[in-house]
């Protein structure tokens, strides 16, 4: 059975290949190494926004289920 990644990665490639024929390889990487790229970054940083309290959450996570258990 293939790996997801690889299956993945065939897929792009396939679809990379037939968009550059339609639209241009230039315009095709622009858009997935540049566009999406930027977008992946925007998204990653909302992310990283949310990140301490999420860790603070799952730091308390054992206190309060030590509290629940002993109940």
């Amino acid at each position: 059975m293939p790996r997801r990644s690889a299956v993945a990665y065939a897929v792009f490639a396939l679809g990379a290949g037939a968009l550059g024929e339609v639209i241009g390889l230039k315009a095709v990487f622009f858009w997935v190494l540049v566009v999406l790229l930027v977008v992946d970054g925007a998204f990653c940083g909302l992310l990283h926004r949310t990140y301490p309290a999420d860790v603070r959450a799952v730091r308390q996570e054992p206190a309060a289920r030590n509290a629940r258990s002993s109940l």
